[in-house]
């Protein structure tokens, strides 16, 4: 499922980049919970690959399922006693 967007991130065109990144993250939106098992080996070799291009966004893909998995988005904050440097006891938790 990832090979080809990952591909697609490489291509030299700026349109089919970002047609590719944001089918990449409707499909990690869908099934981070239940396809981790498959998107995280392809994430990671993204991350090794020689292109820039594809290791740039396998890295924000890879961040975008984290961020699903989680629970937790950029736009969240701490309550309460939590420090914001560390998120919330949840987020950890499910970390």
């Amino acid at each position: 499922i990832i090979p080809p967007i990952l591909k697609g991130l490489a291509d030299e065109s700026e349109y089919v980049r970002d047609t590719s990144l944001r089918a990449g993250r409707g499909i990690v939106t869908r099934y981070a919970e239940t396809a981790v098992a498959v998107f995280l080996p392809q994430l990671e070799r993204g991350l090794s690959n020689d292109n820039w291009r594809i290791r740039y966004s396998s890295v924000q893909l890879l961040g975008d399922l984290l961020y699903h998995i989680s629970g937790v988005t950029g736009k969240m904050s701490a309550h309460g006693a939590e420090d914001d440097n560390f998120g919330t006891e949840s987020s950890t938790a499910a970390i």
